[in-house]
C-alpha cells in the first residue's frame, strides 16, 4: 500500500509558475521512486484529463502551466506508472485551484443522465417501482426522488418539457394505393407445445408442427429464456417475443371448483426458500434512501472554529463506528452554511482499513464557496474494507469562522436522496410516545423538559396527589386528606 505527502497543492487559476510536488512512500514510510509517466485529474465524478509529470530527485512535479485553464475548485490527482501501477493506493492527492481576481469561469456543472441512473439501480438488484413521471415547465429543474417502503424502491421522476418547436408545413396528400389481395385466414392463437429449454425445442426439429404453430419455453422464473415465444416457419423456430410478465390472452371462464380445506402456511419453509432468501438479500443490500448515520437533524447546528480544520464527527456513529465495504458505492451529503467562512467548505471522509492502525483521507465533497450556502456531496467507493471518520464541515487549511450544517446523510448508492433520520432515531412503536390528549400511564423514570401542565387535581399511584386551590398547592397521602404542600 502506498502513501504520499504533497506540497504546493493550493494555487490561483492561470498561475503557471507553481510546481505541485508529491513524495511517495511504502507501508514502512520508506521513500519509493517508481517510474511515473503521467497524472490524471478528476473533479467529483468528472474526468479532468491527463498531464505530464516530471521527476526532481525523490519528488514528482506537476506544472500548473498545464492546468492553467481548468475551472477553480477541488480536484483529485493520481500518479500513473509505466507498468500500470496507480499511486496512492487509496483516495486521491487533493489539489485546490482558487479563483483569481479576473476569473469568470464557473464551476463544472455535471449533468444528470436519467437513463444511466435507472440502469445502475436496476443492475444493483433493486425492486424499482416507478410511481409516476411528472412533466414540468421547460424552465424548471428536473429531479429524481426515491423512497423505500413495502419492500420496494418507489421512484418519482420530474422532467422538464422541451421547448415547443415550430409547426412544420403539411405534406402533400399521397395517392390512394391499390387494394391488396385477400390473404388466407390465419390460425387461432394456440400454444402447440411447451419445451423446458431452447435446446430441447430445436432438438425436436419441429416434429408434429405445421407452418405457423407456436411453441413456448416453460422452465422457471430464474431462467432468462423462460416465457419466450417462437413460431415454426416450416423449417425452423423463429423468435417472436418474450412474454415474461405479459398479460395472457383471456381464456373461457371455467366451472367453479369445490371449496377446499383451510390451508396452513409453512413459514419456516417459506423464509428458507432460495427465492425468498435471494429477495431478502437484495432488500438488505439496497439501502438507497436509508440514512446510515444516527443523531442527525434537519435543524441547523453551528460551531465556532478557532484555527481548526473541521468540526469533527457530528453523527453519533461518525467516529470510526461505521464499517464500509470494498466495491460498495456510498454517497455522503450535508447542507453547509459557509456565509461566515474563511475558505471554501466541504464534507470529508477518512478511512482506517481493517487491520491498520492509521487512517487516510478518502475524499472531500463538492466545495461551498465562502460567503455561500448549499449542499456538499461526496460519492466514494472504498477499495478495501474498513471504518470511516466523517465530518460535515471541513476546510483545506485551518480556519476561524462560524461553521453551520444540517441534513447530514450517508447512504448506499451513487444518488443523493432527501434527508431523513436513521430508523433508530425514530420511535419504533406508539407506546414510546407521549401524546397531547387522553389518559396515559408513563412507566419508569422520566425527565420532563419545558413547561408541563398537570390537571387541577392530579392523583398519583398509591393515593399520593397534588391539587391547586385558591390558597395554594396542597398534597395528600391517602387520597382524602389535603394539607399545604409547602412548595
Amino acid at each position: 500500500m502506498s502513501m504520499f505527502t504533497a506540497e504546493y497543492q493550493d494555487f490561483k487559476r492561470e498561475d503557471p509558475t507553481v510546481l505541485v510536488k508529491v513524495t511517495l512512500y511504502d507501508d514502512q514510510k520508506n521513500v519509493i521512486k517508481p517510474v511515473i509517466s503521467k497524472a490524471k485529474l478528476v473533479q467529483g465524478t468528472k474526468y479532468a484529463g491527463d498531464y505530464e509529470i516530471t521527476q526532481d530527485g525523490d519528488q514528482y512535479c506537476l506544472s500548473t502551466k498545464q492546468i492553467a485553464k481548468l475551472p477553480s475548485g477541488s480536484y483529485g490527482m493520481e500518479l500513473w506508472g509505466d507498468d500500470g501501477s496507480i499511486y496512492p493506493s487509496a483516495g486521491f492527492i487533493p489539489i485546490r485551484i482558487h479563483r483569481n481576481a479576473d476569473d469568470s469561469l464557473e464551476q463544472v456543472d455535471p449533468t444528470v443522465d436519467l437513463n444511466k441512473i435507472i440502469e445502475d439501480m436496476h443492475n444493483a438488484g433493486l425492486n424499482l417501482v416507478f410511481d409516476k413521471i411528472e412533466l414540468l415547465d421547460s424552465d424548471q429543474p428536473g429531479s429524481i426522488t426515491s423512497s423505500i417502503h413495502d419492500g420496494k424502491n418507489h421512484i418519482t421522476l420530474r422532467i422538464p418539457r422541451g421547448l415547443q418547436g415550430e409547426v412544420g408545413p403539411r405534406g402533400l396528400q399521397g395517392e390512394v394505393g391499390p387494394r391488396g389481395f385477400q390473404g388466407p385466414a390465419g390460425k387461432n392463437f394456440q400454444i402447440k407445445q411447451t419445451f423446458e429449454s431452447i435446446e430441447a425445442m430445436n432438438a425436436s426439429k419441429g416434429a408434429g408442427f405445421e407452418d405457423g404453430d407456436f411453441a413456448l419455453i416453460s422452465s422457471n422464473i430464474e431462467d432468462p429464456d423462460n416465457s419466450k415465444l417462437y413460431v415454426w416457419n416450416g423449417s425452423q423456430f423463429d423468435f417472436l417475443t418474450d412474454m415474461s410478465g405479459a398479460q395472457g390472452i383471456q381464456g373461457p371462464t371455467g366451472p367453479k371448483g369445490d371449496k377446499g380445506d383451510t390451508g396452513t402456511v409453512d413459514n419456516a419453509g417459506l423464509t428458507t426458500a432460495p427465492a425468498f432468501v435471494s429477495l431478502q438479500t437484495q432488500v438488505n443490500n439496497s439501502a438507497v434512501g436509508t440514512n446510515l448515520l444516527t443523531g442527525t437533524s434537519s435543524d441547523l447546528k453551528t460551531m465556532q472554529l478557532t484555527n481548526a480544520w473541521n468540526v469533527g464527527p457530528q453523527a453519533t456513529n461518525g467516529d470510526y463506528k461505521i464499517k464500509v465495504f470494498k466495491g460498495q458505492t456510498y454517497t455522503y451529503r450535508a447542507w453547509l452554511d459557509n456565509t461566515n467562512g474563511s475558505d471554501d467548505a466541504f464534507v470529508s471522509v477518512r478511512l482506517v482499513p481493517i487491520g491498520a492502525t492509521t487512517d487516510h483521507f478518502l475524499g472531500g465533497g463538492g466545495p461551498i464557496d465562502k460567503g455561500e450556502a448549499g449542499y456538499s456531496t461526496l460519492v466514494f467507493t472504498p477499495t478495501e474494507d474498513g471504518y470511516i471518520w466523517i465530518s460535515p464541515f471541513s476546510y483545506d487549511n485551518p480556519g476561524t469562522a462560524l461553521a453551520g450544517w444540517k441534513e447530514e446523510k450517508l447512504e448506499k448508492g451513487s444518488v443523493a436522496t432527501d434527508w431523513c433520520p436513521n430508523p433508530a432515531d425514530v420511535p419504533s412503536n406508539d407506546s414510546q410516545l407521549v401524546h397531547n390528549t387522553g389518559n396515559e400511564t408513563i412507566a419508569g423514570d422520566k425527565t420532563l423538559v419545558g413547561n408541563t401542565t398537570l390537571a387541577t387535581t392530579t392523583i398519583l399511584a398509591g393515593n399520593y396527589g397534588l391539587r391547586v386551590t385558591t390558597s395554594g398547592i396542597q398534597k395528600t397521602t391517602d387520597g382524602k386528606t389535603w394539607v399545604p404542600a409547602n412548595i
